[in-house]
Parts: structure tokens; sequence; C-alpha cells
């Protein structure tokens, strides 16, 4: 595992002397000491009745202010909390504790450690990490390497999510990802080309716990391509079509999950116009589990016992309004469904959330 995360590094650190064009991203002032406010109020109802997923439904809140201070051009550290809570709960969670140090070697490429920025940053596939961690695990905690040019993306993250002391009697668990992305320039003055890898490791263990059970590792991975065109230069907005293969492995040959090995097919058709985004796409899969994926597309019921559907077959649909006025405010409201083919059953889901982000200048110091 250590070899396979210093590998992972040093594929992420090579990106950053890749020839690209830069993006037009500014390092933060420096000599300043600014309040950062982000927060998300959402509702979301999951309307499941298949035999794999349980429906749900949540209605949230979560505020985080930090002070945030930059003493250089390229370093800035910050500090705050993080105040969650939910409808019908007159109990707030525990507040937690949010601190990071953000190195920004060049205007494309930063290195952060502590509270990392928001789990939908990764700009992950939802059948591999959850799209709803926005709302349930915004904060991560760990390091995260980011480089984000024209053309190339990377991220590669840990999320150290149970930390362990000598005698302990939970495991430690983490979550190791990388995301990359390259978007080519435009072909013909018509279409651009995508191509997105992304991996994932999922660790239960620690030596050092008296837990009894033995250590587990996931793997998830999927790569794919998608052809992205303007209709009428963009004028009536723009058209794609992805495909992206996915591929689970249980590394701890413990069969803990019911199944060892899987895969996954999924093909994309998208249409985005200003504010509106649709999507219509078909999901075919024999054994595939992503302990941190969306659980609409797994083998392996989340809520039942010894439930393993080996091979499904979905058809989903979504249509999203996404309103940014302002560039720190956002409204979204979504409605999805999925047809399984095998259950002979549509589950839907509905989104809205308002959700803000605004950094505010307090003091200069140069």
């Amino acid at each position: 595992m250590k070899k396979l995360t210093l590998f992972l590094l040093i594929i992420s650190l090579h990106s950053i002397l890749l020839n690209a064009q830069q993006s037009d991203k500014r390092s933060p002032e420096y000599g300043t000491l600014s309040l950062g406010i982000k927060s998300i109020s959402f509702l979301k109802d999951n309307e499941y009745m298949n035999p794999v997923t349980e429906g749900y439904t949540m209605i949230g809140f979560f505020i985080q202010p930090v002070l945030v201070y930059s003493p250089g051009k390229k370093f800035s550290i910050a500090l705050g909390t993080q105040l969650t809570g939910y409808a019908g709960d007159s109990r707030l969670e525990m507040p937690e504790l949010v601190f990071s140090s953000t190195w920004n070697i060049t205007p494309g490429s930063r290195i952060i450690i502590g509270t990392l920025d928001g789990s939908d940053k990764h700009l992950m596939d939802d059948p591999l990490f959850h799209s709803e961690k926005v709302y349930t695990a915004f904060n991560e905690n760990g390091i995260r390497i980011v480089n984000d040019y024209d053309h190339i993306f990377s991220d590669l993250w840990v999320n150290w999510e149970n930390f362990i002391r000598k005698g302990d009697t939970t495991r430690e668990t983490f979550t190791a990802g990388i995301s990359l992305k390259y978007i080519s320039s435009k072909i013909a003055d018509l279409f651009t080309v995508e191509v997105p890898v992304q991996g994932l490791f999922k660790h239960y263990g620690g030596q050092i716990s008296d837990y009894h059970g033995e250590p587990e590792t996931f793997f998830n991975a999927s790569a794919g391509i998608k052809l992205n065109a303007g209709l009428g230069g963009g004028k009536y907005g723009n058209a794609g079509i992805g495909f992206t293969q996915f591929l689970y492995s249980e590394l701890s040959n413990l069969g803990s999950a019911g199944i060892k090995d899987g895969r996954a097919s999924w093909i994309r058709f998208f249409y985005d116009f200003k504010f509106l985004k649709f999507c219509s796409s078909y999901w075919k899969s024999h054994d595939f589990y992503a302990p941190n994926g969306n659980p609409i597309y797994s083998s392996v019921s989340d809520y039942q016992d010894d439930v393993i559907v080996h091979d499904r077959e979905i058809w989903g649909n979504s249509i999203f309004l996404k309103f940014t006025p302002g560039g720190y405010f956002e409204f979204l409201a979504g409605f999805e469904t999925w047809y399984d083919t095998g259950f002979n059953n549509l589950d839907n889901a509905i989104t809205i959330h308002l959700r803000f982000d605004r950094l505010i200048q307090l003091a200069s110091f140069r």
C-alpha cells in the first residue's frame, strides 16, 4: 500500500512539470486576513423501492466559517469550524474542527494538508464516489495534490477517516484516490474530446488496533472517453456522448462484500443549455461494488444482509437546473430516475440546495 501511494504521488508531482498552458487561476492575495463562509442548505429525497438500496430523506444544512491568513503569495492557512444540523433533529452534530495549510506551487498546482476543500472537487463519477457526499461528508482530512490546467486536471488525495491509537478496538480507515482528466483543444472547430481516468482504494486495517477482524482493501478504477460538441457554435447549447468502463476488486481476498471481482459499463448522453443540464444513461454491471459509490449501482445491498444481485441493468435519466448569480451563490434543483430491468422497478430522487461560498477580506498587513 505504501508503494502504491508513493507511485501515485510521483505521478501527480510529475504532472506539475507538464508543458501545458496554465489556466487563468490567481494565487490568493498575500498579507491579508479574510473571513471565508461556506454553507449548503439541502433537501435530498431518495424514493428507492428495490432490494439493493434503501430509500431515505434528508433535509439539513451546514455552515463553515473560517479565518484565512495568507502570509505569502503562495501560502495560506485556514482555521474555523463546521456546524451541521438536520430538520426534525433538535441536536446539532458535533462541531468539526477545520484547519488546512495550502501551498500554491504554481497558478495551477497546489498542495493542501489538513481539511480538504469539499468532496465534490475531485470530479469523480457517481458510481465510484457518491455525489451525495457533498451533503453528508463535505469535509475530508488528509492530503491533496491538485494540478488544474486548461487541458489537464489531476487530483491525488488521501482522506484519513478514522485515526487509531494503540489498544483501540476500532479499525484504521482511509480512502486514497486519484482523478485524472485530459481535455483536447477544439477539433475542426466542432467538438472536444475528454479522457477521464479514476481510481480509489478503500482500506480498513491498523496494526496497533485490538480489533480482531482482518484488514480489508477494496479497489475501484474507471477509464472512459467523452465527445462534446457545441450546437450552432454553442448558441443552442452543448451535446455529448460518453462511455466509461469500471472495475472492482477486493484485494484482501476475504470475500467480506460477498463478491470478489466485478465490472460495469456506463453509456451517457448529455445536453446542456444555459442553466439546464440533462443526462440519459445505460448501466450494465456484473458483481460491481464501490464502498464510496452511489449504492443505486451496486450489486451488494446496503441494508439487507446476504442480498447480492450479480447482474444489474439500469436506465437512468436526470434533469438539473442550476443558477449561479454573483458567482458565490448557487441554486440547484434536480430530478433523477433509475429503471432497473431486472426488478421492473422505477426509483427516483429529488435534490434541492442553496449553496454559498464567499471570501471576505477583513484586513491587510502588507
